[in-house]
């Protein structure tokens, strides 16, 4: 088998291997325009699309703004994702993460105010809740706290929200930076990745009893 050859059917393998196993896409928010302290600044919404995430605001055009850190330790400098509450208490103040790739695991570092806690809810594509997160209360203020979706199947979207300790339906503002997408092909691309896989030994193989 000539050695060009060899290489080819190595990087098959190695492209099928790597996409059969995931890729993860942080989205950091740093390679855009931030604005000063934590204030309104630029909307975020299908600027991260290709990265596996739009940004929303179900219940408001301001939801999804972009601040920059100040004072806070844990997040990458200069930009995180501000999402603020900002029409009452009949505002659910949620951020609203749809998902573009394919992933079950979804992982963000959160910023809340002193004394909150933060939920976050992810759905299937036909709206059904599959899992939910609640982080702990109490957090003291400035603390980055890190927030891990695992969802038993595919998750379509996520809602986030944040809220006072001891007043549930009560909604605040809240800050999330580095959010991971571990991204996974759906089981009818693995399987053609395998086969694809298969093919290429198999003309390795036959080229090589040729040449024997």
């Amino acid at each position: 088998m000539k050695i060009r050859h060899l290489f080819s059917v190595l990087a098959a393998a190695g492209l099928g291997l790597s996409a059969i196993s995931g890729q993860a896409a942080v989205i950091n928010f740093d390679d855009v325009a931030g604005g000063a302290s934590i204030g309104l600044a630029n909307p975020i919404t299908n600027q991260y699309a290709a990265s596996g995430v739009i940004f929303s605001d179900p219940s408001g055009t301001m939801g999804a703004v972009l601040g920059s850190v100040v004072a806070v330790t844990g997040f990458s400098a200069p930009n995180i994702l501000f999402a603020t509450q900002h029409q009452g208490n009949a505002d659910a103040g949620d951020l609203r993460l749809d998902l573009t790739l394919p992933t079950q695991t979804v992982q963000f570092d959160a910023y809340l105010s002193g004394s909150h806690f933060l939920q976050a809810y992810a759905y299937s594509a036909g709206g059904t809740l599959i899992q939910s997160v609640t982080t702990p209360g109490g957090m003291p203020y400035g603390v980055d706290t890190h927030v891990l979706v695992s969802a038993p199947s595919t998750i379509a979207y996520l809602l986030v929200t944040s809220h006072p300790d001891g007043s549930p339906r009560v909604y605040d503002n809240f800050t999330i930076d580095n959010v991971s997408i571990n991204a996974v092909p759906e089981p009818e691309t693995c399987a053609l990745l395998l086969a694809g896989l298969g093919v290429a030994a198999a003309v390795a193989g036959g080229t090589k009893r040729r040449r024997a």
